[in-house]
């Protein structure tokens, strides 16, 4: 029965990952990763989207490669700051048809599920054994229905394989602490070394995984007692551990650029090329500090370009991006962003269920493994959650902490040994009833969203207050026969007063406005301001244009023709990110009541004459005639 379960929970999960992968666009990121996919297997080299290490698209790029698209490599650039994997995913989306680039799209996505599931299977694991088989029953919950690895799971974005491989690894050091020998040495130092071949934060297990033997060895080599309970983890096989670690890196890369001096490199950041980075720097000055001190000479035992990719990425945090939270935009990020984000986008569910981890372990007895285990699961989250909140350069994605997440429900799904507890006491009863109640909300929760998960917030951002400038001027719609769907959008349609960007809108709604564009066909002409990184020109939409400027009369100047700009009768499709946008130039649709969303991101309007005057009027601008319409 139990094997049954597992079996069916991972099938289900993978069920949603590839229907979403097939149904959603390409989001704004994926464009990148595909040209970096596509160059990858034609070169082998790895200089494109550097910041963004190998081993997801190794995975994706073959049955992209099977497909055989055509390839445009014009706008390749060998320069690291010129970033060129963003017009190389243009180009690409161009050379080919939109059937074959749906296609390649989907191939590789589904090409990345079986690494999704062998990390799920390993988190349950990691939970049953730690906790009970209840918990990890539990944890397959969290895992198989959790939102964000649902709409990370299912793009190309390494992201969420970079939560699994963090699953696997934690798992197979664990096992050799309890168990140390050198074979489980090997597979903990390849699965080690693996982290950082998905995303380039795991570079911190390198420095963590050895503190983490002291603090589990060290108290064994000074007390008698502990001797008698635990084995020795020798120092030699954590040796072992790094240097197989190390290998595997390096062999992800295929040793290119390996041992290079350090004084031969070229670098970006003010961490590493001494030259002041100022705000939203578009040409930095490429130097080295290093190239004329003793320093140059020390060979640099990781790849080129996976050095090259932390300088670049080092750079994007120093010189600082536009940033928006909660109605505000400013040109950093926030300490808190990734916490604030966690409070509005993880399940409420979910949160309950770690409410109640941190209540059992800190006032409950028999919810909580030896702490040993449990410092193996919650070090690395704690300090890869503290690492990405201190780069303060710019807050934009909450994605960034996905491969810190499935440790947290590891650690939460403790919750689950309620149920084996005794004696079973009116108190466990009621908490055991929580439990399930908790975890039935968070899966109800996310599945009355799914497909469109990325743009998933829960009831919270319903009811937290933003400033007046994140706030519609006019109620989204009233409660009807339709109250169902508006409660179930209610997070959603309030996402974007919290926060814009890759949390709800990456162009992934694209397909789904093509579906609305053919089966509406009075909506036309029409007008289109659209954020994604797949070409509008060449989707199914025919759109004229942008929608009108939004400036209001004394931003325009008094000589300006004010019938020209701001809201005008016809229909008009945006995408909230353009809506929420810093120039605010189409901040005016926010007082109308769009006629159809495509999924969450894209608002589609039809303004009428009277709407439009009533708008402008608000808005201090001339109205309009009769003729206009």
């Amino acid at each position: 029965m139990q094997n049954w379960f597992v079996t069916l929970s991972l099938v289900a999960n993978a069920v949603l990952i590839g229907w979403a992968g097939w149904v959603t666009s390409p989001n704004k990121t994926e464009t990148g990763h595909m040209a970096a996919t596509a160059y990858l297997w034609q070169t082998l080299r790895f200089d494109v989207f550097h910041v963004n290490p190998p081993l997801v698209r190794a995975v994706s790029g073959l049955p992209v490669a099977v497909c055989r698209p055509r390839y445009d490599w014009e706008y390749y650039s060998s320069r690291p700051q010129d970033r060129s994997e963003w017009r190389l995913g243009t180009a690409f989306v161009g050379a080919n048809s939109p059937g074959m680039v749906r296609w390649c799209f989907a191939l590789a996505r589904w090409s990345l599920i079986p690494l999704l599931l062998v990390g799920g299977y390993f988190g349950y694991r990691l939970s049953c054994e730690m906790y009970s088989d209840s918990a990890a029953y539990v944890f397959l919950g969290l895992w198989c229905f959790s939102p964000a690895l649902l709409a990370w799971g299912s793009t190309i974005c390494p992201d969420a394989v970079a939560g699994a491989m963090g699953l696997i690894a934690v798992y197979t050091y664990r096992q050799w602490f309890h168990k140390p020998n050198c074979t489980r040495a090997g597979i903990a130092g390849v699965c080690l070394g693996l982290l950082p071949l998905t995303k380039l934060t795991w570079i911190i297990a390198f420095g963590l995984w050895p503190l983490i033997w002291c603090v589990w060895a060290l108290p064994i080599y000074f007390t008698k007692a502990d001797k008698r309970c635990l084995p020795m983890p020798p120092f030699r096989q954590v040796a072992i551990i790094l240097f197989l670690a190390l290998y595997t890196l390096n062999m992800g890369y295929l040793c290119d650029g390996t041992f290079r001096p350090l004084g031969k490199y070229v670098f970006n950041s003010h961490l590493f090329s001494g030259h002041e980075v100022r705000n939203n720097e578009t040409s930095p000055a490429v130097t080295n500090r290093f190239s004329e001190t003793w320093l140059r000479a020390i060979p640099i035992p990781f790849p080129a370009d996976f050095v090259q990719g932390i300088d670049t990425q080092r750079y994007d945090f120093e010189r600082g991006l536009p940033s928006y939270l909660r109605g505000q935009w400013a040109d950093h990020g926030w300490w808190y962003y990734y916490l604030y984000a966690c409070l509005v986008k993880v399940p409420l569910g979910t949160l309950c269920l770690v409410a109640l981890a941190i209540g059992g372990t800190i006032f409950g007895r028999g919810y909580s493994a030896p702490w040993r285990d449990e410092m193996v699961v919650l070090a690395p989250f704690v300090l890869l959650f503290v690492f990405v909140s201190s780069q303060t350069g710019f807050s934009a994605h909450s994605r960034y902490i996905l491969p810190a997440l499935p440790l947290a429900l590891v650690w939460a799904s403790k919750s689950g040994r309620v149920f084996e507890l005794r004696p079973l006491t009116g108190k466990r009863l009621m908490m055991a009833a929580f439990v399930v109640l908790a975890l039935a909300w968070s899966i109800v929760s996310s599945l009355a969203v799914y497909p469109h998960s990325l743009s998933y917030f829960n009831e919270l951002a319903v009811v937290l207050p933003t400033s007046a400038d994140a706030s519609y001027p006019t109620p989204m719609g009233k409660i009807d026969k339709r109250s169902l769907s508006t409660m179930i959008s209610a997070g959603p349609r309030n996402g974007p007063r919290h926060l814009l960007g890759s949390n709800i809108d990456g162009g992934q709604d694209l397909f789904y406005f093509e579906d609305w564009y053919e089966s509406h066909p009075e909506a036309r002409p029409i007008k289109v301001a659209y954020f994604g990184g797949y070409p509008l020109r060449r989707s199914k939409i025919d759109s004229i244009g942008y929608p009108p400027n939004g400036l209001i009369k004394e931003q325009s100047g008094d000589k300006a023709d004010t019938t020209t700009i701001g809201p005008l009768p016809g229909w008009y499709a945006a995408s909230v990110n353009e809506i929420y946008g810093r120039a605010q130039q189409y901040r005016y649709f926010l007082n109308f009541q769009p006629v159809a969303t495509a999924g969450y991101s894209i608002h589609i309007y039809h303004i009428t004459l009277d709407d439009a005057n009533r708008v402008r009027k608000k808005l201090g601008l001339a109205e309009l005639g009769e003729e206009t319409e």
